[in-house]
């Protein structure tokens, strides 16, 4: 646990705190970021931001999927393929919409736009000739 404050002449006052969580393998499976905003003098919190990375970890040679949450609301989420510069990252918005992307070789080859769960567009990305293509 790590938490920062800001102190006046008598007390002090916590604007935020993080706590990481770590698997058997000592690696990061849950990272959570708190931010307070307080009232003019301090003694009030007004509201609260909170910001977590949950991650699970798949073979050494790709990089962990994760979730990015605010508020508890999910707004990412990244999911890698064994086969490497190969994932999806899927952005949430509010009122249902969310957009799909999928890469290979860490290029981007479509995005698939949903509203309420329901797939409403599709766009696909021209992929780049090889040299054996031209």
């Amino acid at each position: 646990l790590v938490s920062r404050y800001i102190q006046d002449k008598e007390n002090r006052y916590k604007v935020s705190g993080k706590i990481i969580s770590y698997n058997s393998d000592n690696r990061i499976e849950k990272e959570e970021t708190k931010i307070y905003t307080l009232s003019s003098d301090n003694k009030k919190v007004l509201d609260t931001f909170c910001r977590k990375y949950v991650y699970s970890y798949n073979s050494e040679d790709i990089p962990p999927d994760y979730e990015y949450f605010e508020n508890n609301e999910l707004k990412i989420k990244n999911k890698y393929s064994v086969e490497k510069g190969t994932y999806t990252s899927h952005v949430y918005f509010s009122r249902g919409i969310s957009v799909k992307s999928y890469y290979i070789n860490n290029r981007k080859v479509q995005d698939v736009y949903y509203k309420n769960g329901k797939v409403t567009r599709v766009k696909n990305y021209e992929k780049e000739k090889t040299d054996s293509e031209f």
